[in-house]
């Protein structure tokens, strides 16, 4: 088994929704944040890294307040990828998440991919090749939803584009505006309980800089009375930035799966 690392967040306020819930963005801020320390803490100061994908699973909604141990690994590298592992336990050390991301080595001046030194390879002792990433599904039948929306300096990040984890914003908010253009009542879903992704796939194709126009477009699909799926293009003019595919599930305040409610509009009774 290769090295691990683990890093211990209290969970802030302010990375919590409406309903009290961490939001999906924070979960990959956690996620950057405990490879770099791991990094740091093995003496590795190379080239940047940007990341390609991540893949988050969700067992259990966290609710403020909460701290969790954030567990990484990385399992494979392929000439500029690195693929990492990362394990989120509460304080009763059970699992209540989990994710993958597939980074990519950068040369310092040019940014274009690079390949990783044989060293750094050496140092986390992984157990193979980066895995191959699975495929997409096909886009919805139905109409998109399309938001528009200008690139702010809060969402950038020290590389002078939008941070990783801030594309979660924005597609929640589109997501958010596409289920009230389908007859949800926000504010009733926010008093009764919580709607979380159990399941969030993103990637990023091309970085967006500063004051830079982009549209989301939204397809929202119903599966069953309990779960919807959500597929999400981000764009700039005709050029695909990132896209995204989730399922969102509905939690009660005591913490179980139920059906979607009524406050939801034409997605509940789809």
């Amino acid at each position: 088994m290769g090295r691990e690392f683990s890093a211990r967040f209290a969970v802030r306020y302010d990375e919590c929704g409406a309903s009290g819930v961490l939001r999906p963005s924070a979960y990959l801020c956690y996620t950057q944040e405990v490879a770099t320390l791991d990094a740091r803490d093995i003496g590795w100061a190379g080239n940047p890294w940007v990341i390609r994908r991540t893949r988050l699973l969700v067992n259990q909604p966290v609710r403020y307040p909460a701290s969790l141990t954030v567990t990484t690994q990385a399992i494979g590298f392929a000439r500029s990828l690195a693929q990492r592992t990362y394990s989120f336990s509460d304080e009763a050390g059970q699992q209540v998440a989990e994710a993958q991301s597939l980074w990519v080595n950068l040369e310092p001046i040019t940014l274009r991919p690079a390949r990783i030194p044989t060293e750094m390879v050496a140092l986390w002792f992984p157990a193979g090749d980066a895995p191959t990433p699975s495929a997409w599904p096909p886009a919805a039948a139905s109409p998109a939803h399309r938001h528009r929306m200008r690139v702010g300096y809060s969402l950038l990040d020290g590389q002078q584009h939008v941070n990783n984890a801030r594309y979660l914003d924005l597609l929640d908010d589109a997501g958010w505006q596409a289920l009230v253009a389908a007859g949800a009542d926000l504010a009733s879903l926010a008093a009764g309980g919580t709607l979380s992704p159990s399941l969030y796939d993103v990637e990023y194709y091309i970085p967006a800089g500063l004051d830079e126009q982009l549209s989301v477009d939204t397809w929202i699909e119903v599966h069953t009375d309990s779960q919807f799926s959500r597929l999400q293009e981000v764009r700039r003019d005709q050029q695909l930035v990132a896209r995204s595919y989730s399922l969102w599930q509905w939690w009660d305040e005591a913490g179980t799966r139920g059906i979607l409610p009524t406050a939801l509009g034409r997605i509940a009774t789809a």
